[in-house]
């Protein structure tokens, strides 16, 4: 925030007006811009230093439930920030992408019938009933299919894909039965993944089928999974840079 004496002149007020306080009001009419008339309190931070310790440092501090992250687009930067800061923080993160977001009205949520997935599908489920219109939630599962060896070697593949399918369906089903849906309607979709790893299937289903957010579930936060938010999250963060998307921690 220092700004040495040669360089003041470039500086509006810099005798007077401490950087950092510049800097605010120069943010000031783009939180104006950004929040018309907000129901709720907005507050302006300005620090100096390393961008992912202070994000997860202040996050920390202020106990956050949730991050909202904008993404870069591409030629401008990488996401090894963001991902440093999902891996080793304990708030849920929202990445948005720098294009202008539309209207919520399809939600993908992935999922492996895991405990994080389910906590993603309820936190979905609580953000469906506090929207003024229906949305469409569709629940994904990506079944993993044998490698083609094996198929070479059965004289009925189709037979063998077949009770594949269908037991995958049928666990679905079993599943979504378990859940409290509060009379919400999700459609359940179930595909197979033959060559490209679960991430690019989520990602190509969800472009395919014009999805406005993707919500998936990260490990949860303890001495043991401080380093891990999963592996097919962590892929879907680096190859989706266009669609938004939601990682939802579990309660510690």
């Amino acid at each position: 925030m220092e700004i040495p004496e040669f360089a003041e002149d470039l500086y509006l007020g810099a005798k007077t007006i401490p950087f950092d306080e510049q800097i605010k009001q120069a943010l000031q009419p783009v939180i104006a811009h950004a929040f018309t008339e907000p129901d709720f309190p907005v507050e302006l931070v300005v620090r100096e230093g390393n961008v992912t310790r202070q994000l997860l440092h202040w996050a920390n501090i202020k106990q956050a439930d949730m991050m909202i992250v904008g993404r870069k687009d591409l030629e401008f930067g990488t996401c090894l920030s963001i991902k440093k800061c999902m891996r080793q923080g304990k708030s849920s993160f929202f990445l948005v992408p720098p294009k202008p977001l539309k209207p919520v009205r399809r939600i993908l949520v992935p999922t492996d019938y895991s405990q994080t997935s389910t906590t993603a599908l309820r936190y979905v489920l609580q953000i469906a009933r506090g929207m003024d219109e229906p949305v469409e939630l569709v629940l994904l599962f990506v079944y993993t299919f044998p490698a083609q060896v094996h198929f070479d070697l059965l004289q009925n593949t189709k037979g063998f894909q077949t009770e594949i399918e269908e037991g995958a369906r049928t666990y679905f089903n079993q599943y979504i039965r378990r859940i409290d849906t509060r009379n919400i309607q999700i459609r359940g979709e179930v595909i197979p993944s033959r060559s490209t790893g679960v991430a690019r299937h989520i990602y190509t289903y969800a472009k395919k089928n014009d999805m406005d957010l993707i919500v998936m579930g990260a490990k949860g936060h303890n001495l043991f999974t401080s380093i891990m938010i999963g592996s097919v999250t962590e892929k879907l963060v680096s190859i989706n840079l266009d669609i938004p998307m939601m990682v939802i921690r579990p309660e510690s």
